[in-house]
């Protein structure tokens, strides 16, 4: 019965998706099973005709007798070209190999030296093959580890290791590969090494090798045909199997590979429709998938990396060939730059929003340094990245101070601050479950965040796994409980179907958004719980007093009585201290602490969790393919809602623990307060239900506005930051009065004296 309902909603959320994606994938599916049918009638085979019918007449005088002589003459005409112009010219190569540092050349010559060895390391597996490599191996059952086997960036690296060292083996072994692979895999319409996204991810690795192996005779005799039939037969089939249906990344890419291929090799008979299917598709999808605001429509950190980096190579190769870029590319590209500058972590890896990991092979050039200035350290681009920028390394780049940043239309909200080592961050995740179309890289993690603070990532997201992993673990990674958000009734925000649908996914709403130097202030809600019995939201305010920590404010609307969790998760190995009975949590990471106090309390459990097999509970998979127990906070509560919940969140250095006393006062009508003191610095917190203003009152101070915060930094000295304010007084003398509301602003007072005041708008909106 669970299975025919499953099925059944398979069947509804398909015909859901209209007559034109259901004739689309009816064609493609068509189309792919006659071909099935004819490779069971003639066994698949890479084409019998020599090179010399897939080339243009213009070239057809380079071919010879032999394979040897013709490849022979071929490279001469292929090293003498004037055009295309590339990053693949053999001008653009031996300077890149004069400037790569002699460090980064050594950590390839040995990486290659290992795959002659027969040795392959993907996601954490390493595998040897003593023999020849089985193409089709898949360690502990992981097709996604023979996927990245069959990506053949193992050529690559053997490639780039010739042109480092001069020495031929490794063009030898390079060789020996291609025809290995070639030899176990014909082209075969149902093997999953064909599948089109595979296709396309591998003619990019062959490209590459192609040309960093082109100055070599060995491979001019040996292989150079070879791989000419390998990339032609490879990149029709791909025109003819475009996944014209998934309407993700793979579409964008495989179109973006395919006009690669025809704008680099315009010899080949199909590279002109090659070239012009594959930038009519690939600026279609990237208008359609990249948001205004610059991030890519899927919602995941890694395939926004992922779809920037290989969009760059594209835009380099046109303009350095003067052909056109449409008008909404280059701006729309420079906001991916922003947004990838902004969301990578201090430590240079990355929020694991979505389905994502810190790294990724198929990740090849690092987008942030497409542009002037970065806004981290960073000594030197990536090999890749290098590769591709023909990167001087006595060159300069501009660097930018942290600034916060707001994507309204992506969801994404990154809070940063300057300050003395600690580097404190934030990232906050308000946007869709993933892309509507193809939502199937998305997560149910609306409100979830990640922080990060001295050198270390405090609380994370808990990644992906697999994607091909028992269901049971797909869905706890897409699912609510792996990510640091609420929980209602056991129930996932948005209804998981299978391991890669959803239905009814859940809508976040951002509703405040301002950054200043002194505050950073995000709200947000979501609706997907709406479907719960008594109407249940979820409202989250973030608040990051600059530099020193965040509030974290929960508010539970509905009626009746409903089971809440929380859950907070912390990196592998993280060392946590829990007290049972006022729930606080100290965690230990590195070289870096945190302190998690719950506000407002009452009725509340708390419990931690490590790498539970039965709850699926305490796992993270920061890497794909791997995941590690690790502890995770949960926060319980069951009875009638509305319910309030806020956490203090105070990052310290390991070493100097913060004397840290928090008082919480007495709740008003309109609003509710807390005094915190840190050492010798003390903060009074006054904060509304709501986004209106209120009278709020402490001791002698009082404003109307939202949120008013007082801070003592010393004897009658003193710093306001107030929201939606339109007056502040303390003793009733009028520090300032607004006719309007200013959204967002701060002072600094003292006592007896004149206030010097600074007013701050921010970059936030407020939306109505």
């Amino acid at each position: 019965m669970k299975l025919d309902k499953q099925l059944f909603t398979h069947v509804r959320l398909f015909l859901a998706q209209g007559p034109d994606y259901i004739a689309t994938y009816g064609s493609w599916r068509m189309r792919r099973l006659a071909r099935q049918f004819s490779e069971k009638l003639v066994k698949p085979r890479w084409p019998d005709e020599h090179v010399r019918g897939m080339l243009t007449d213009s070239i057809k005088e380079y071919l010879i007798s032999s394979p040897a002589k013709s490849g022979l003459a071929l490279q001469r005409y292929l090293l003498e070209r004037p055009t295309p112009a590339s990053h693949l010219s053999p001008a653009h190569l031996t300077q890149v190999v004069r400037s790569m540092p002699a460090n980064r050349q050594a950590k390839t010559i040995e990486l290659a030296e290992e795959i002659m060895q027969g040795k392959f390391s993907y996601r954490g597996i390493a595998v040897t093959f003593d023999q020849e490599v089985n193409w089709r191996y898949q360690p502990d059952a992981n097709i996604d580890w023979t996927w990245d086997l069959n990506r053949h960036y193992c050529l690559v690296t053997l490639a780039r290791a010739y042109l480092y060292s001069a020495d031929e083996r490794f063009v030898q072994h390079a060789v020996a590969l291609l025809k290995s692979w070639m030899a176990q895999n014909p082209p075969r319409v149902n093997s999953p090494l064909w599948r089109p996204f595979e296709v396309s991810t591998r003619l990019n690795a062959w490209l590459w090798t192609f040309f960093l192996l082109l100055k070599s005779n060995y491979f001019a005799r040996s292989g150079l045909i070879d791989m000419l039939v390998g990339i032609a037969t490879q990149a029709q089939f791909l025109l003819e199997n475009l996944e014209y249906h998934i309407k993700n990344n793979h579409l964008l890419l495989e179109a973006k590979t395919l006009a690669m291929v025809g704008l680099l090799l315009p010899e080949f008979k199909g590279a002109l429709s090659w070239q012009q299917t594959g930038l009519r598709v690939v600026w279609q999808q990237f208008e359609a998938q990249v948001c205004q605001d610059g991030v890519h429509g899927e919602r995941s950190t890694q395939y926004h990396l992922l779809v920037g980096s290989e969009m760059w190579e594209l835009i380099q190769v046109l303009l350095g060939n003067q052909l056109p870029v449409p008008a909404i590319a280059t701006p729309r590209f420079s906001k991916m730059v922003d947004f990838a500058r902004a969301m990578v972590k201090p430590d240079q890896t990355i929020p694991l929003f979505g389905d994502a990991a810190r790294t990724d092979e198929h990740i090849r050039f690092d987008i942030r340094w497409a542009a002037p200035g970065l806004p981290v350290t960073a000594e030197l681009p990536g090999e890749e990245t290098f590769w591709l920028l023909n990167y001087e390394p006595t060159s300069t780049v501009g660097q930018s101070g942290a600034e916060s940043m707001g994507f309204p239309e992506g969801g994404y909200y990154i809070m940063r601050a300057d300050s003395a080592g600690g580097s404190p961050y934030l990232a906050f995740d308000c946007g869709p479950f993933g892309y509507k179309p193809v939502p199937s890289h998305g997560h149910a993690d609306a409100l979830s965040f990640e922080l990060f603070a001295f050198g270390e990532t405090l609380i994370t997201d808990s990644g992906s796994f697999r994607y091909h992993a028992p269901a049971a673990w797909r869905n706890y990674f897409r699912g609510t409980r792996a990510h640091n958000t609420l929980l209602i009734d056991g129930q996932d925000q948005s209804h998981l179907v299978g391991t890669r649908q959803v239905e009814r996914p859940a809508v976040a709403t951002a509703h405040s958004w301002f950054t200043s130097a002194a505050l950073d202030l995000v709200e947000g809600s979501h609706d997907g719980y709406t479907r719960l019995a008594g109407q249940v939201t979820h409202r989250r305010k973030v608040l990051f007093v600059k530099p020193d920590y965040w509030l974290v404010l929960d508010e539970v609307q509905g009626v009746g009585d409903h089971q809440l969790d929380w859950f907070y998760h912390f990196m592998p190995g993280a060392k946590t201290t829990l007290n049972d009975i006022s729930g606080e949590l100290s965690c230990q990471v590195g070289q870096a602490g945190l302190v998690m106090r719950p506000l407002w309390p009452q009725g509340l459990r708390s419990s931690v969790i490590t790498g539970d097999e039965l709850t699926y509970q305490g796992w993270v998979a920061l890497e794909s393919g791997q995941k590690q127990a690790a502890p995770v906070l949960n926060y319980s509560y069951y009875g009638q809602i509305p319910f309030r919940l806020g956490l203090l969140l105070y990052p310290y250095q390991a070493n100097k623990p913060p004397l840290l006393h928090l008082n919480l006062l007495e709740t008003q009508p309109d609003f509710h307060g807390l005094k915190l003191k840190v050492n010798e610095q003390e903060d009074v917190l006054l904060i509304t239900d709501s986004r209106q203003a209120a009278l709020l009152t402490y001791g002698d101070w009082q404003a109307e506005a939202s949120l008013f915060i007082i801070r003592q930094r010393a004897e009658r000295k003193y710093e306001l930051i107030l929201a939606n304010a339109m007056f502040a007084s303390w003793q009733g003398q009028t520090i300032f009065a607004e006719t309007q509301a200013v959204p967002l602003m701060s002072m600094s007072y003292v006592l007896a004296a004149q206030s010097q005041v600074n007013t701050l708008p921010g970059r936030g909106k407020v939306f109505t």
